[in-house]
């Protein structure tokens, strides 16, 4: 039976096995595609945001499933689920480093004895560059997979946090911990999104959910593991193990197989294409034209570029405006904790309602944002241990459920084909976001 709720006033809803997809129609995959393609263009390949029609091809590792082709996607199934493991520990390393920033923050702050504005700048450029990598790494998993590109980044990420140990000044950590770690968090973040889009069907909020639950278990063992070690070995030697962790993404990444498709046959028959027109097509995927000419798909990167201003403001500073009001600094480092603990509650718990047929998945990514923003906004003004960690705690939900639905809501606003290269434009509105809030913090 249609459902008349808000998702639906535009967009027909369509059905696959008796199972909705978020009351939006270009989310459904349909066995008849003739009407959408010109004659003649039955047989070419289409991989995982390129436009309609286009003739390209690549191997069995590198493909990106296609709506022509998601029909014949096997998906659902319980190897995916490994897919779903291997984004869930990526998470758990990306997140949990970079949400912890507020605990070297401290560290940062006794040893260069520099300002508060211009020692937060460490952080926030790694933020900024693991979002506004997003247009690069998307063609670049287009081009070469999303192992390639996970491993690469791994490999960046590694060698940013070796090299940061040795830094005599800030201004070798903004080039070192900032760019070069945060472009290799952006290059293994991105695939561990997409990847998991590809491999579901009918619990693709349930998997995204679990997935990304590894940001709120990372934040939370991240936290204190940080400060311990910190305490124990220094700053400079935390970041060799940190480099560890980072490796340890290389491993992950080969998990991220290409979806298998029913039919053999198929799949040996588009397996050649020309390097010039891979090359040529990789710049064109960069920044996609024809989706900023889409309202929606412009409403959406603004309201990312915002919400972004008001994320990372909790995470970096939380620690510090605690040991200003006298609370301790191993106490201070739990409030990060504490948001990371409601962070993966809110995913699971929302994950599993998203995909039920009575969900409606923009109205829950509305109001959490509204409730973050409320949370963010009257933090300055809380006094006391007890009431900072509840005002955490509401704000580690609402982020949790917003970071669970966004990729889900942004895959029924624009569909699978196109999914990949919006959600590198995402990234890289976020990452714009980010900038903005440290130039605004530093003046």
């Amino acid at each position: 039976m249609a459902d008349t709720s808000p998702n639906t006033t535009v967009l027909e809803i369509s059905t696959q096995g008796g199972y909705t997809n978020g009351g939006f129609k270009n989310d459904t995959i349909d066995d008849d595609t003739s009407g959408d393609n010109p004659a003649g263009d039955e047989d070419k390949p289409r991989r995982l945001g390129l436009a309609s029609g286009s003739p390209v091809a690549s191997s069995t590792d590198r493909r990106q499933p296609s709506m022509e082709e998601s029909s014949e996607l096997q998906t659902d199934r319980c190897i995916d689920w490994l897919v779903v493991l291997a984004s869930f520990l990526i998470h758990f390393i990306v997140d949990g480093i970079i949400y912890t920033f507020g605990v070297f923050y401290i560290a940062l702050l006794n040893e260069f004895e520099e300002s508060k504005s211009a020692t937060s700048w460490v952080g926030s450029i790694q933020i900024a560059m693991s979002w506004i990598i997003g247009p690069i790494a998307s063609a670049l998993s287009d081009r070469i997979g999303h192992r390639a590109v996970a491993i690469t980044g791994s490999i960046f990420a590694a060698v940013g946090f070796g090299v940061s140990s040795l830094a005599p000044n800030l201004s070798v950590l903004y080039l070192t911990y900032g760019v070069m770690t945060g472009l290799g968090f952006g290059l293994m973040y991105f695939p561990s999104i997409v990847s998991v889009q590809d491999h579901f069907e009918k619990r693709k909020s349930l998997a995204m959910g679990i997935a990304m639950c590894g940001s709120g278990v990372g934040t939370f063992s991240m936290a204190p593991f940080t400060e311990f070690l910190i305490d124990t070995i220094s700053w400079r030697y935390t970041l060799f193990v940190l480099a560890g962790l980072s490796l340890s993404g290389i491993g992950l990444s080969m998990l991220f197989v290409p979806p298998a498709l029913k039919s053999n046959e198929e799949n040996e028959t588009k397996q050649n294409s020309k390097c010039c027109e891979k090359t040529t097509r990789f710049f064109k995927n960069l920044i996609h034209i024809s989706l900023l000419r889409k309202a929606d798909v412009v409403a959406w990167l603004v309201c990312m570029l915002i919400f972004q201003v008001g994320l990372v403001v909790p995470h970096t500073y939380i620690p510090d405006i605690a040991v200003a009001m006298g609370v301790e600094a191993n106490n201070a480092a739990f409030l990060v904790s504490i948001v990371g603990i409601a962070n993966t509650v809110a995913r699971v718990i929302m994950g599993v309602f998203a995909d039920f047929r009575c969900a409606n998945r923009r109205n829950m990514l509305g109001i959490s944002v509204m409730v973050g923003a409320v949370m963010v906004s009257i933090l300055p003004f809380m006094m006391g241990y007890g009431v900072i960690a509840t005002v955490c705690t509401f704000y580690g939900l609402t982020v949790g459920t917003f970071i669970s639905l966004c990729p889900v809501v942004l895959r029924d606003l624009v569909g699978i084909e196109k999914l990949g290269p919006t959600f590198g434009l995402t990234m890289l509105a976020i990452g714009l976001g980010s900038l903005l809030l440290s130039a605004g913090v530093s003046y």
